[in-house]
C-alpha cells in the first residue's frame, strides 16, 4: 500500500479505524472521511503519518477541530495548509473526547 494515493472512506459508518498499517500510507494525497463518525484522535494520528496529504476532507462534526491546533498541523505537515474562520478559532465543543480517554489538545 505504499503507492496509494487515494481513500474514500465518506458515508461509512467508522467509528474507530484499528488497522495501523492505514497510518502508514507515505503517499497519500487525498484521503475522503466525510460522514464518518472517526474521533478526533484518528485524525490526529492521519497528519502526523501522512506526510504528502494534500486533501482531507473531515465529517461536519469535525470540520473546525485542526483549527484549533493549526501552527501544530502546518509544521508537522507542511503539505497541509488550513484556512481557519473566527467561527472555527472560538468553537472548541465539538472537538474534545471525555477528558479520561485522551491527552490530546482536541
Amino acid at each position: 500500500m505504499q503507492f496509494l494515493h487515494q481513500v474514500v472512506l465518506n458515508n461509512n459508518p467508522l467509528t474507530t479505524i484499528e488497522d495501523p498499517s492505514f497510518f502508514k500510507l507515505p503517499a497519500l494525497k487525498h484521503l475522503d472521511l466525510g460522514s464518518t463518525h472517526v474521533p478526533p484522535a484518528v485524525l490526529e494520528n492521519i497528519l502526523t503519518m501522512t506526510l504528502e496529504l494534500q486533501k482531507l476532507i473531515l465529517p461536519s462534526h469535525m470540520a473546525c477541530c485542526p483549527c484549533q491546533i493549526k501552527s501544530d498541523i502546518e509544521l508537522v505537515c507542511p503539505t497541509v495548509k488550513l484556512h481557519c474562520d473566527g467561527t472555527c478559532l472560538s468553537n472548541t465543543m465539538q472537538c474534545h473526547e471525555s477528558p479520561e480517554k485522551s491527552e490530546s489538545p482536541w
